[in-house]
């Protein structure tokens, strides 16, 4: 009997958790460190919420190690203008299609939604794999701005975008994945098959026009969706987010306003780029397009 249908065991587990959770608050790292006490933390609560999910939302149980798949909720859905505009891209040859907006848009949220629409039609492949390493970025002097577009191998990003608009027949294109778990990129970690008509994939970036290194991306994509989101929602997600992993309030709120946000503001400045804005409308509970 699994623990969601076992109180007794849940109950145990959740205590289990609650006392790691405890030890992990107490361990003093340098700053250095400091992302990989970050990362104990958000096993925790994923932890947690594969014992007990919250309302709303569902996991599948990690395979072979691999981190859970959160997926959206089964009342959000897409409206029908999305729909049929996401089915007319998976239709005929390779597309890629771009999701881009500020942090804590939901992003990832809405391209996962994308993709579990299409099924075997569609791909997910994350801008994140293309994180530089923590190594790297400590070696840089940029380890305390995680994030921003030079923390990216944005030259990196652009060739795997151009492998897969050339992908030939047969071949498997694996693409890198960024790993919560250990909190750095991993190379390899998604097979893109040729078959697949639909690379989804979303980033911060994919717009940015006053970097040359990012410069060439919009170029390599058939089309981008630009995501809003209502601002004081948006904050509010990332002071919760720096938060469950375990920063405290004030060290959210500082994050935001010195890495967050300034990255924010360069893409908002980009979103007239994009060939669609998508909102999301609370009283339908639906992604839908802009009317302009």
């Amino acid at each position: 009997m699994s623990p969601r249908t076992n109180p007794p065991i849940q109950g145990r587990q959740q205590a289990g958790l609650d006392g790691l959770d405890r030890q992990v608050a107490l361990i003093d790292l340098p700053d250095r460190y400091a992302d990989r006490w970050y990362t104990l933390r958000e096993h925790l609560n994923t932890a947690r919420a594969a014992a007990e999910p919250a309302p709303g939302r569902w996991t599948i149980p990690p395979l072979g190690g691999r981190r859970p798949m959160t997926h959206a909720t089964p009342t959000t859905r897409l409206a029908p203008a999305l729909t049929h505009r996401l089915d007319d891209l998976a239709s005929g040859p390779r597309r890629l299609l771009g999701i881009v907006g500020p942090p804590g848009s939901g992003k990832s949220t809405l391209a996962a939604l994308l993709a579990d629409h299409l099924g075997q039609r569609a791909q997910a492949v994350s801008m994140d794999g293309y994180h530089l390493a923590q190594v790297e970025l400590e070696r840089l002097g940029r380890a305390r701005r995680k994030g921003a577009p030079d923390t990216f191998d944005a030259a990196g990003y652009a060739a795997l975008l151009r492998r897969l608009r050339a992908q030939a027949p047969r071949e498997v294109v694996y693409a890198p994945d960024f790993r919560r778990e250990i909190e750095e990129p991993v190379a390899g970690a998604l097979p893109v098959f040729a078959s697949t008509p639909l690379i989804v994939t979303e980033g911060n970036y994919l717009l940015l026009d006053d970097d040359p290194a990012w410069q060439p991306v919009a170029g390599l994509l058939d089309e981008v969706w630009y995501l809003h989101v209502d601002a004081a929602l948006r904050l509010e997600r990332l002071r919760r987010r720096h938060e469950q992993f375990g920063r405290t309030r004030e060290q959210a709120l500082a994050w935001i306003e010195s890495t967050d946000e300034p990255n924010a503001r360069r893409i908002e400045a980009s979103r007239r780029r994009a060939q669609r804005q998508v909102l999301w409308n609370p009283v339908s509970g639906c992604y839908e397009f802009s009317p302009d």
